[in-house]
């Protein structure tokens, strides 16, 4: 079975993630900050009446985390039945 992967870049680095995972890719939303929320949690953002907690990798791959105007793309994904948001810089092709 061949595999499919959505791919994305962060700082000019290229990744990957499973088709099957995905539910979506989005522009920038405004996302509402979380206050002594750890690290690498950039806010929460109204999807069509779901609350979804967005998630900032760059702190995981030792960048600057972006702040909470910055442009950005997000890849809703599917985590153990729930519905998690990442930001990256922008979203390319499935291969």
């Amino acid at each position: 079975m061949t595999r499919q992967y959505v791919t994305f870049s962060i700082a000019g680095a290229l990744y990957g993630l499973q088709v099957l995972r995905v539910e979506e890719t989005l522009g920038h939303l405004n996302r509402t900050p979380v206050p002594l929320a750890p690290k690498g949690i950039a806010g929460l953002v109204n999807l069509r009446g779901q609350v979804v907690t967005t998630i900032d990798l760059r702190p995981k791959l030792g960048l600057e985390p972006l702040g909470p105007k910055d442009e950005s793309m997000m890849i809703v994904i599917d985590v153990e039945g729930e519905s998690i948001s990442l930001l990256v810089d922008s979203v390319g092709e499935v291969l």
